[in-house]
């Protein structure tokens, strides 16, 4: 998780300085019920710190998740431009990661794609850093949006489709944010121009 997270990140920034944006204008977003994530992402470590039985940790999980859905669905509702794009892609992307940990109670990891991305650790089924990991087989549902996608040396990492959009979506994010300036004006305007203000809307900034 922290590794797509951190490759999202680098490619969102790379792109962004590309396209003549800054990382300081990333303050100009603003960034929705953002209390809301930090307390599901809070309430998804729960179960790896305490010791929780099989039912309890699924509840507790798929919690974390179903407020990450709603923070998603309150940016895409107030959103604009690739910011909100980038925010759909994420939220799609959370999504059917949700939808393959839901109905087999964990990630469907594929063997094989444990073995072409020259992974040699031994696999744990039950264990998993965010969410359970188990292994993909002939019952297991929604196979395809399970970590299914083997990233070979040096990254050795096995992804879900659902992981792609997620880094994405993330470097959207960050490259909007990125772009995101706010308009200067002069002490005797108050108000906006019609540029001006289209500008914003396309850059996502209220």
């Amino acid at each position: 998780m922290l590794g797509l997270l951190a490759t999202a990140m680098a490619i969102g920034i790379g792109t962004g300085y590309a396209a003549g944006g800054s990382l300081p204008n990333m303050a100009n977003v603003r960034v929705r019920w953002a209390p809301l994530l930090f307390c599901s992402l809070v309430v998804g470590v729960v179960p790896l710190l305490a010791d929780l039985d099989g039912g309890a940790r699924f509840a507790i999980q798929m919690l974390s998740h179903a407020g990450l859905l709603v923070f998603f669905g309150v940016n895409i509702a107030r959103a604009r431009a690739w910011l909100r794009i980038g925010f759909v892609v994420v939220a799609i992307g959370w999504a059917l990661n949700v939808l393959a940990i839901s109905s087999n109670g964990g990630m469907p990891v594929s063997l094989w794609a444990l073995e072409r991305a020259d992974i040699t650790e031994e696999f744990t089924p039950g264990t998993g850093s965010f969410f359970r990991v188990e292994p993909a087989g002939p019952h297991t549902n929604l196979r395809v949006l399970g970590d299914v996608i083997p990233i070979p040396h040096p990254f050795r990492q096995v992804i879900s489709i659902g992981d792609i959009l997620l880094v994405g979506g993330i470097a959207m994010i960050v490259t909007a944010g990125m772009r995101a300036r706010l308009t200067r004006t002069l002490p005797h305007v108050v108000d906006l121009t019609l540029a001006e203000k289209l500008e914003r809307a396309r850059l996502g900034i209220d």
